[in-house]
């Protein structure tokens, strides 16, 4: 008698079945989509998280280039500051000259940023420094599904690529439609 429950509890006990395993293979399958979707969250965030970071180093350091030349934005020598370089262009970084600060800032941008703009202008006594770059979340704003226009760009706080506001260098650089540009803007008053 001792033996045949042992017997049948044996039989009772034959591991996993079929229904079992699929869903252990569901868990485990949902459980690795989503560290791969995190995955690719956290890259796309992290791109955009150093386009920032790269353009507040740029602007931080004409600032400080700014305050170092120690020209006042209600100065009429301030109009070197808003124009656009041109042809070939090189920057010394021990050199303070506002022609010297707008060729690092133009040279920056192009090596730091993907396709990246910038502009220098002055209102009153206050310089304002605007940097924008393509990222990859523009299309997110099409509220109508009929392509971004710039109304809608605009509305998010973005910047039109076509804007006049906004100065290209080098020129090949420009992204070759309009486009919907993130932005940041910095203000140094003097």
């Amino acid at each position: 008698m001792y033996r045949r429950e042992q017997v049948d509890s044996l039989h009772e006990q034959q591991g996993f079945g079929l229904i079992e395993s699929i869903a252990t293979l569901l868990i485990v399958s949902f459980g690795l989509l989503t560290l791969a979707y995190m995955q690719s969250w956290g890259q796309r965030y992290g791109q955009d998280s150093g386009a920032r970071t790269q353009a507040t180093m740029i602007a931080t350091e004409l600032m400080d280039r700014i305050r170092a030349t120690g020209i006042p934005a209600v100065s009429g020598d301030t109009a070197g500051y808003t124009t656009t370089p041109t042809g070939a262009i090189t920057c010394t970084s021990t050199t303070a000259s506002v022609a010297n600060d707008v060729n690092c800032f133009f040279l920056q941008i192009r090596d730091r940023l993907p396709t990246g703009a910038g502009a220098i202008s002055t209102n009153g006594n206050m310089y304002q420094i605007t940097i924008a770059w393509l990222d990859r979340f523009a299309d997110t704003y099409d509220t109508g599904g009929d392509g971004l226009s710039k109304t809608e760009c605009e509305n998010n706080n973005r910047l039109w690529s076509n804007d006049s506001s906004i100065n290209w260098y080098p020129s090949s650089s420009k992204p070759s439609e309009a486009s919907c540009l993130l932005v940041q803007r910095w203000s140094l008053m003097q």
